[in-house]
């Protein structure tokens, strides 16, 4: 559901709630995330609202997780995640000094470490937090280094180094195109336990 409130956000709200009558706007913790307006009509990247919690602990927290769920349940093929990546901002785990954590994936590749929302955030539990969005993501990746998107929640992802930079490097007529980088990978860990496992 989503709604025009302000005029130059599109809101994504939780399904759980509903307006009323008099048309109010959803209290700040309805809000799953937001769309920033352009003036010319289009919109910007998709930020998540770090103070959303979805209704049950495993719920998706929003769109680019429940992208990432299906493509662990082999239902969404990588070029739509792409899509959506490029047009999201995630939060990526810090030191104390503002250098990016580093941990090991299950299946032992070095990674850092990024949330979708508050709620994987949460979990992480990073002394700071970097909102960015894929192209500064990208300048963050050593060439052994990948991305560990949502790790300790319900779906966690690897996704390549080579995945990551292709769609930093997507041009939005690319983009609009659907073309897919030459070289990318993911690593999708279905939900559950369990070492992750390549997409077939």
């Amino acid at each position: 559901m989503t709604t025009g409130v302000p005029a130059h956000h599109l809101l994504l709200t939780d399904p759980r709630w509903r307006p009323g009558d008099d048309g109010e706007e959803p209290p700040p913790g309805a809000v799953v995330g937001l769309w920033p307006v352009h003036p010319d009509g289009s919109t910007g990247p998709f930020s998540a609202n770090p103070g959303h919690r979805p209704g049950t602990p495993d719920a998706p927290t929003d769109p680019l997780d429940a992208a990432l769920r299906l493509l662990a349940r082999r239902r969404l093929p990588p070029a739509r995640v792409r899509l959506l990546l490029r047009e999201s901002l995630v939060d990526v785990a810090l030191d104390a000094s503002g250098a990016p954590l580093l941990t090991a994936s299950p299946d032992a590749a070095t990674c850092v470490m990024v949330a979708t929302a508050g709620a994987h955030a949460e979990r992480i539990g990073a002394p700071r937090l970097l909102r960015a969005g894929v192209a500064e993501v990208a300048a963050l990746l050593d060439d052994d280094v990948d991305v560990l998107v949502n790790p300790g929640g319900p779906a966690p992802v690897r996704l390549t180094r080579d995945f990551w930079c292709a769609t930093a490097a997507l041009t939005p007529a690319d983009a609009a195109a659907g073309r897919a980088p030459r070289r990318s990978g993911t690593t999708a860990a279905p939900e559950g336990t369990g070492p992750p496992q390549p997409p077939r």
